[in-house]
């Protein structure tokens, strides 16, 4: 991370489901990550729910013009990161998107503010999130993260 720019964590389900209570309670989470609305439905009722209805960002035109960007990059048969028919996947595309809308946005100032993230531990949203140039860690990365700013 850069010491100029305040980090932006998106963060996945499947990273969401892998951090305990304990590090999603800490100063660092609360004040840097964020949760997209359909994250926050596939989390279920966590103890900490409270916590993480905090976080949640709504979804907006951008982030929808995005989606459109991001599955426009999809095969018609590839499943990986969406599979509708089986139920998978479903905030996959849009943590992309979210990330992609967050990093455009940087992009338009001459020094941007935010270093954004996505914190997943998919590859198929890895692979988008890199191929559209958006920084991606896994959950162990970013409990490394929380660990040395805590």
């Amino acid at each position: 991370m850069s010491n100029v720019t305040t980090p932006c964590f998106f963060v996945d389900t499947n990273a969401l489901s892998k951090l305990a209570p304990r590090y999603r309670a800490t100063k660092f989470f609360r004040s840097y990550a964020h949760l997209p609305s359909v994250v926050i439905k596939e989390a279920g009722n966590p103890e900490d729910i409270s916590i993480l209805k905090e976080l949640e960002k709504s979804i907006t035109p951008q982030i929808l013009q995005n989606l459109i960007k991001i599955m426009e990059q999809v095969p018609t048969r590839d499943t990986r990161l969406v599979d509708l028919y089986g139920n998978k996947g479903k905030a996959d595309p849009i943590i992309v998107a979210y990330a992609l809308t967050q990093d455009s946005l940087e992009a338009d100032g001459l020094f941007p503010l935010h270093e954004v993230y996505i914190v997943t531990n998919d590859k198929a949203v890895r692979e988008m999130g890199e191929r559209f140039s958006i920084k991606v860690l896994s959950s162990d990365d970013f409990i490394r993260q929380i660990d040395e700013n805590s």
